[in-house]
């Protein structure tokens, strides 16, 4: 009875190394692109190897009434190396997923930024009445109106250039307000002075 038990017992430790060993030939032929789901499944499997094997040859140890410490040591070694290559072909993959995921909300920012800035150039104009200049005299309860126009209408204007700015902050001076700045060349530097 014994004897046919042991068998069993040897059989079913069989099954499981042909079933690491089955594991390991996945690994060694594993390709991403057509076995990465299948992976996932075998690693998930074959995770419960090694309690089984354990358990199967322990009860085998029992009723030989001897250690084979040699088998349990090559088994384990084997196992462990094959769910840590296993567990880098995940882990890798998942990293590469992240890359290509972070790559491609990259790719969508980049769209949406540009399809902000073309918003931005590409506005309907509206035909409205041309706004004249506001004068400046140089009379103080003037000035708060005069820099609120001046600087909505040309200082704050992103398309203008600084040049241009100053021969505009020119043509808006008059009386004793343009005869201080009158010396100064239209030059970018001097319409920071001005």
């Amino acid at each position: 009875m014994a004897q046919k038990e042991l068998s069993k017992l040897k059989k079913r430790r069989g099954a499981v190394k042909a079933s690491l060993t089955r594991f390991k030939a996945f690994l060694e032929n594993y390709s991403a692109e057509r076995d990465h789901s299948v992976l996932k499944i075998r690693f998930e499997k074959a995770k419960s190897l090694l309690s089984e094997f354990e358990d199967v040859h322990l009860e085998i140890e029992v009723i030989e009434d001897k250690g084979d410490e040699g088998a349990r040591q090559l088994f384990e070694d084997c196992y462990y190396e094959y769910i840590a290559k296993a567990q880098e072909l995940l882990d890798s993959e998942e990293r590469s997923a992240a890359v290509n995921r972070n790559e491609a909300g990259n790719t969508d920012m980049r769209a949406v930024l540009t399809q902000l800035s073309n918003l931005n150039t590409n506005e309907v104009s509206v035909k409205l009445p041309t706004i004249t200049l506001p004068k400046f005299e140089g009379k103080y309860e003037e000035w708060l109106s005069f820099e609120d126009s001046f600087r909505a209408l040309v200082h704050d204007n992103v398309k203008i250039q600084v040049v241009q700015k100053f021969n505009y902050l020119k043509s808006c001076l008059v009386g004793n307000a343009a005869q201080i700045i009158q010396s100064l060349t239209s030059t970018a530097e001097n319409y920071e002075i001005a």
